[in-house]
Formats: structure tokens, sequence, C-alpha cells
């Protein structure tokens, strides 16, 4: 019986083991953050940036073109006349499309704010600038990262709530895509 009871009393009075503090784990996990972020913004604002200039090339090109048939002479006068009054509808499309989908302002918001993040990890990695000398700079790299992220989260909310304005690819915002 002493045997259960020293086992009894092992067991409830031993305090769990203290894990040490993984620094190397916690800023694997902080840059890997970081990059994802800044994976994530350059990626869209590539796409936003594609999509502005394929359509306003496409609203560009159909005005000359659509001047072309009308005095070039294809088919019958009615036959010109309705393909430029279609083009005509296109570029109003095509320019509605622009509107709704933000597709220049978000490439700008998003480069401008993946190039925030590089600048931040860049002086985080050089502990330059605000960097030189901290205590904990990883603390104040994640709160400028997570600063910088919610200022162009609240820029396009308040965009959205303003004119219903859609993010140009789909995605969620970054704060919530990818669950991160």
């Amino acid at each position: 019986m002493s045997d259960v009871a020293s086992v009894h009393e092992e067991s409830v009075s031993a305090p769990p083991p203290v894990r040490p503090v993984d620094l190397a784990a916690e800023a694997d996990a902080l840059m890997g953050r970081i990059e994802s972020r800044i994976a994530w913004y350059d990626r869209n604002s590539r796409r936003s940036q594609f999509l502005f200039k394929v359509f306003t090339l496409l609203a560009a090109a159909a005005i000359p073109f659509g001047a072309v048939l009308s005095t070039a002479g294809f088919g019958s006068a009615g036959e010109a006349t309705f393909a430029t009054g279609l083009l005509g509808a296109a570029i109003v499309v095509v320019e509605g499309l622009q509107q709704l989908f933000q597709w220049q302002q978000n490439w700008l918001s998003y480069r401008s704010t993946c190039e925030a993040l590089e600048r931040e990890r860049s002086l985080f990695l050089a502990r330059a600038a605000s960097y030189a000398g901290m205590h904990d700079p990883r603390a104040f790299l994640a709160e400028r990262v997570e600063e910088i992220m919610a200022q162009e989260h609240a820029k396009w909310h308040t965009l959205r709530e303003q004119g219903g304005i859609k993010r140009a690819d789909g995605a969620d915002t970054p704060l919530r895509h990818g669950g991160s």
C-alpha cells in the first residue's frame, strides 16, 4: 500500500515540466507569417495590375476599332452601326468592371503594403533604424507587421463601405486569407 501512496503523491505533487522557449522556432514562425503576407500582397498586386492593364487596353482598343468599322464600309451600314454600338456597350461594361473591382486602386494599395512589409523585414534582419539596440526586436517586428496589414485592411474596408467595392481577386482580406 505504501507503493500506491508514493505513486499517488508523486503524480499529485509534481508540477508539470517547464518547457524552455524555443526562440528559433518563434522567429521562424514570425518570419514565415511575414513571408506569407509578402507573397499574398505581391501575388494580388500583380493580379490587380494585370487585370487593370488588360481591361484598360480592351476599352482603349475598342474605340478605334469601332471607328474603323463604321468608316471602312464593312458589311451594310446597319451592320457597322450595330457592331459599333456593341463595341460601345463593351466599353461601358469594361469601365463598369474597373469601377466595381477597383483593380488599379487594389494594385497600388497591395504593392504599397507589400513594399512596407519588405522594408520592415529588411530593417529587422539588419537590426537597423528602430530595431537597432532593441531588447526584443521580434515583438516590435510583429507589432509593425500587424499594424501595416491592419492599416491596409481598414482602408479597404472604408472604401468598400463607401462604394460597395469588392476585392479585385475575389479573395478574402489578408487578415483572414489562409486562416492567418
